[in-house]
């Protein structure tokens, strides 16, 4: 089983139990949603929202195709980052990494200043060891916000989880991007 928190998200299971009022919710606004779109499917309004309940609701394949119906009625949202960041993060819940990585690069290069998003993008690459996206974001979050606390916690983390990596790795490559972060986040720290 994945573990959520890797990625900073909650563990989705846990989601009905710990929010029960907020699931209920989303559960009937889901329903709202999908009567209103049998009288007029090509709100795509509706289809937006009913994205958004279902990513709650843990829905991330039909929130996807609500997103991709929505950005068909709607061309011109592709050019939301917000957009791509749903599509990120229900693409990472379902385990699709290159596809969640491609959805945050599109949001990015909509909304290059967005902290957050750079930030949960290397977060997600740190967690997968995807060492070079990973550093590429953190060195893009100390270039727009020099010293943030997050980001030095989070090296602080990568550090102390690269030297367990390190002590299993026997891959001359791995250990070669290895020592390359390694010393990037020396020299940072």
């Amino acid at each position: 089983m994945l573990d959520y928190s890797l990625f900073g998200e909650d563990d989705p299971s846990d989601i009905e139990f710990y929010y029960p009022d907020l699931f209920t919710r989303y559960t009937q606004e889901n329903q709202k949603f999908e009567r209103e779109l049998n009288k007029n499917p090509d709100n795509a309004y509706l289809w937006r929202f009913k994205a958004r309940a279902l990513l709650f609701l843990l829905q991330f394949d039909e929130a996807i195709g609500c997103i991709n119906r929505f950005l068909v009625l709607e061309p011109d949202e592709e050019l939301n980052s917000e957009i791509w960041h749903e599509k990120a993060i229900a693409n990472l819940f379902l385990h699709r990494y290159e596809t969640a990585l491609k959805c945050y690069n599109k949001s990015i290069e909509l909304d290059p200043y967005n902290l957050e998003l750079l930030y949960r993008k290397g977060n997600m690459c740190t967690n997968l060891e995807w060492l070079d996206e990973a550093k590429e974001c953190y060195n893009q979050i100390i270039r727009l916000e020099p010293n943030p606390p997050e980001i030095i916690f989070e090296i602080k983390r990568i550090s102390n989880s690269m030297n367990a990596i390190y002590d299993m790795s026997t891959r001359l490559e791995y250990d070669t991007k290895f020592n390359e972060l390694y010393e990037w986040i020396e020299n940072f720290v």
